[in-house]
């Protein structure tokens, strides 16, 4: 656009329309943001378009008048806006994607959002997002059940197995079933890494800066692991004195819930 203002007049107003005529099928038919500028107002500028320029009102009736191209327009102007605001953060989780080795948080994280993220998204526009993602997982689960599930937690197990059901790939069935059978074998396992990794959040002293903890979400966890299909599972003495830790927070948690419950009747029934 600096070359056109340099431009005489006449080829600078050609040249203009011939950018708005570009940027204008690029947003179209291009379903991800672009990197060029193009946006709906190209498009929007070609439709209302009321001079008598033939190139400009030539393509101006091929997207008045084809179906295909007044779809399109439609899509644009119901998701272009959410596709935008949501791009950064596809472009973000998909770089991290790429690196090596891939971070597992990053990973859950797409397989949280991708739901989100197609619901949004123009068609087309999550290629690369879906083709990286499910290269990942498929990594992931190869990993996994060469190790065994080593250093992987139950939660990982499922969050993996939910990714590879997210895509209608053969491979991706076949390494999803085989995460199942190992799941049912190294279960007792996973859950005590669970375990393990909530206990871990827990403060290991108590003072009166701590305050109060957070403890919600914690305890299904632990529950889950003690007893995991009715089957005790054994801990180690380091581990029960986690736990024992743990069991004090909780209480500890109850007893500031209950305070402040007191303290809710105490000032309804004796307002100031």
């Amino acid at each position: 656009m600096d070359r056109l203002k340099a431009m005489p007049e006449p080829l600078q107003e050609a040249g203009e329309r011939l950018v708005k005529i570009c940027n204008a099928v690029s947003c179209l038919c291009c379903p991800s943001p672009s990197d060029f500028g193009a946006s709906p107002e190209d498009v929007d500028w070609v439709l209302k378009y009321k001079d008598n320029n033939p190139l400009v009102l030539y393509v101006q009736g091929i997207f008045q008048e084809s179906e295909v191209w007044s779809k399109l327009w439609d899509e644009v102007l119901a998701k272009h806006a959410a596709t935008a605001v949501m791009w950064p953060e596809v472009q973000r989780l998909q770089d991290e994607l790429k690196a090596r080795p891939v971070c597992k948080l990053a990973l859950t994280s797409a397989i949280a959002k991708l739901a989100s993220f197609k619901k949004a998204a123009r068609v087309g526009a999550l290629e690369e997002f879906e083709l990286e993602l499910c290269r990942c997982l498929q990594a992931a689960a190869q990993n996994m059940i060469d190790t065994e599930g080593k250093d992987c937690t139950m939660a990982f197990f499922t969050d993996v197995q939910k990714g590879l059901g997210m895509f209608q790939d053969p491979k991706a069935f076949s390494l999803c079933s085989q995460l199942v059978k190992l799941q049912v074998k190294v279960g007792q396992n996973l859950l005590l890494a669970d375990m393990v990794a909530v206990l871990q959040e827990y403060p290991e002293e108590c003072g009166e800066e701590v305050g109060q903890v957070d403890v919600s979400g914690k305890i299904d966890v632990l529950l889950k692991a003690l007893n995991h299909g009715g089957k005790t599972i054994a801990l180690t003495p380091e581990v029960m004195g986690k736990v024992g830790s743990a069991i004090f927070w909780h209480f500890r948690s109850l007893y500031f819930e209950l305070r402040e419950s007191c303290w809710k009747v105490v000032s309804l029934l004796n307002p100031l």
